[in-house]
């Protein structure tokens, strides 16, 4: 998490330590994030619960304001949060059904949206399908892993995906999987 003033960010969590104890001392604390004002103040009630935690943080708030003073003036008091989320994606090969289902993460594909950590599982299925064209010879299908052309067999309504070793490179294949025999 970071504050931007200015067009410049500032490190929220540098402070490993306070951060820590605010966090515990906040953990059971219901906060308006719709509501900046009304999270504010939620926050500084917090705080004035526990005098230790509330100087060391004016402290730290005083440095940061002090090392940012000209672009907050720049930015005549402006200041925004900037805050970065990693999503911990299920393994390809041992995706729980039940986290797939009840997922609310979503990637859109032409079949409508789908867990992200299903579409990154079978990404190439979803992203590399042979396309259909049509040229003098009638539809035809196009890989586009292998370049090749084939007739349309409109019975097909997905194809495998198959990498050679040069089209493999950066997926599966360093971990000694069977792509041929893991994707429906």
């Amino acid at each position: 998490m970071a504050l931007v003033t200015n067009n410049k960010v500032y490190d929220m969590l540098d402070d490993q330590k306070l951060v820590t104890d605010i966090v515990e001392l906040t953990a059971d604390v219901r906060f308006d994030r719709q509501n900046r004002a009304a999270l504010v103040r939620t926050f500084v009630k917090s705080l004035l619960s526990s005098p230790s935690i509330l100087a060391r943080g004016s402290a730290w708030v005083i440095r940061k304001i002090w090392m940012a003073k000209a672009d907050l003036i720049a930015a005549h008091g402006e200041v925004n949060k900037l805050s970065f989320f990693i999503h911990n994606f299920m393994d390809a090969c041992a995706l729980d059904k039940s986290r797939v289902d009840a997922c609310t993460f979503m990637a859109v594909t032409s079949d409508g949206p789908i867990s992200m950590c299903l579409h990154n599982a079978k990404r190439d299925a979803f992203i590399l399908p042979p396309l259909r064209i049509a040229d003098p010879m009638g539809e035809q299908l196009w890989d586009p892993l292998s370049g090749r052309i084939e007739a349309s067999d409109l019975c097909r309504t997905a194809a495998a995906v198959h990498h050679s070793p040069k089209t493999a490179k950066g997926r599966l294949k360093g971990l000694g999987h069977n792509r041929r025999s893991k994707h429906a």
